[in-house]
């Protein structure tokens, strides 16, 4: 069976606008028309000063002094293109040296130091007021900082800083922090927004703040036990690994961080990593597995067994040239009850292994708003093939499924979430979002147990 991704974007990309219409100019009363009835007024832009003009000018003298010394201005201009639009979340004076960033630090930087604080705060296109007006929800938007040594969605893209931007009573929120109030300054080539902290970028992927937190060890212990244990079931079966084998045999090697997304796809001969579209997961920690009985590796792993391990069980694949092989049939029961932590509840939904999701980041403050919407988490298309006899024409047709939002959310001085229509899930999300290369990790400190477990 194969899966072929439908991408589906559920966020608004900020995108261009630009308008079509001539200048008006030289008009005199008699030559005025005025607009009938309905008809849109046509809007006259007063502003005449650059992203840059207005910096200088503005009360944000560390961050202008920053943007001076950095290489932001050659690569604006090494984009082209004199009507490309920016939008700048610039940190106050103040945030600045709370960070560290005060005028000594700016003045003994290097450009490459100063380019990684500036460019973090430069998004392609512009969200000032007008393109904000009645938006409900977050905008994505994708920042001129890149990862060099990383890839978004293909090894051959770059992957560069994103960020959530979403407005609640005059409050800017970036990334789930409240940035201060939502007042821009208009330029001729974008908008500038004052924030109240310097931006937070990740270093790490999810994957890899899991295991250097102590607090989610059970976590990380029970996936790369169950991948490993998986593996060795093929392997032993066949006398060779999964990967040694040919394509239909590469699947049974597990890797449960590379499924979910926690963890970057390997680089390839001469290619670089890359990861799938960010995700949004809610981790238990070592505490949530204590409550529900579970107390080391060995609880979790005689749970698993209890309930009935994989198995092999010999196949002849149809595909030509593939050999035959002892696959694997089965899961461990741990994969269903952890499925809404880490997998949108889509095995339990029957999406097994599904071949394409959505942006699906998310931090606290929108996760309220989409627990009553039905929001579009994954989307493939599930491409089915027969053999005609006696030509062997191969004849392909597909069935597209999706996979909505499982979960609902209610959210006040506290934030709880559970699965829809199963009261009993309810569990409590603890403190600020985790950031990190892959997606956002919201811990949590009780399992959402599946009915029937």
């Amino acid at each position: 069976m194969m899966m072929e991704k439908k991408t589906t974007f559920t966020f608004r990309l900020i995108l261009f606008a630009y308008v079509a219409g001539g200048w008006m100019s030289g008009c005199t009363k008699t030559e005025y028309m005025p607009p009938t009835v309905g008809e849109q007024i046509p809007y006259t832009d007063t502003v005449t000063v650059t992203l840059q003009e207005a910096l200088k000018t503005s009360s944000h003298s560390l961050f202008y002094n920053a943007w001076e010394r950095s290489s932001v201005a050659e690569r604006l201009a090494a984009l082209g293109n004199a009507k490309r639009q920016y939008t700048l979340l610039v940190p106050t004076n103040a945030a600045l040296a709370a960070a560290g960033w005060d005028e000594r630090r700016i003045a003994h930087s290097g450009v490459e130091a100063l380019d990684t604080l500036v460019l973090r705060h430069v998004f392609h296109n512009k969200l000032g007021e007008a393109e904000w007006g009645g938006v409900v929800g977050s905008y994505h938007a994708i920042s001129l900082l890149d990862y060099p040594a990383l890839g978004y969605l293909h090894p051959d893209s770059t992957y560069y800083f994103r960020a959530n931007l979403s407005r609640d009573n005059d409050r800017l929120w970036v990334n789930g922090q409240d940035m201060g109030h939502a007042e821009s300054i208009s330029a001729t080539n974008g908008a500038i927004w004052p924030v109240e902290h310097v931006l937070e970028i990740p270093q790490v992927t999810a994957w890899e703040h899991l295991k250097a937190d102590s607090r989610f060890s059970l976590y990380t212990s029970l996936i790369a036990h169950t991948d490993a244990q998986y593996i060795a079931l093929y392997t032993e079966a066949n006398g060779y690994a999964p990967d040694a084998g040919h394509e239909g045999t590469y699947k049974y090697n597990r890797h449960s961080p590379r499924q979910y997304g926690l963890e970057p796809y390997p680089a390839g001969a001469g290619s670089k990593p890359y990861t799938a579209p960010l995700n949004t997961w809610f981790i238990p920690t070592n505490e949530a597995f204590n409550r529900a009985g579970f107390y080391t590796l060995d609880d979790l792993l005689a749970y698993n067994a209890a309930r009935g391990l994989p198995t092999t069980e010999w196949y002849i694949p149809t595909e030509a040239g593939q050999a035959p092989y002892y696959r694997v049939v089965g899961e461990f029961a741990t994969d269903s009850l952890l499925d809404y932590h880490q997998n949108w509840g889509m095995r339990l939904g029957g999406y097994d292994f599904p071949g394409g999701r959505t942006y699906t980041q998310f931090y606290q403050n929108e996760l309220a708003p989409l627990g009553a919407t039905r929001h579009l988490v994954s989307s493939y298309t599930e491409l089915v093939y027969r053999q005609i006899m006696p030509t062997s024409k191969t004849v392909f047709y597909g069935v597209t499924h999706s996979h909505y939002m499982p979960f609902e959310f209610s959210q006040g001085d506290v934030t709880y979430m559970s699965v829809r229509d199963e009261p009993a899930t309810r569990i409590e999300l603890r403190g600020r979002a985790h950031h990190t290369l892959t997606g956002v990790i919201h811990e949590v400190d009780q399992l959402m147990v599946p009915s029937g477990f």
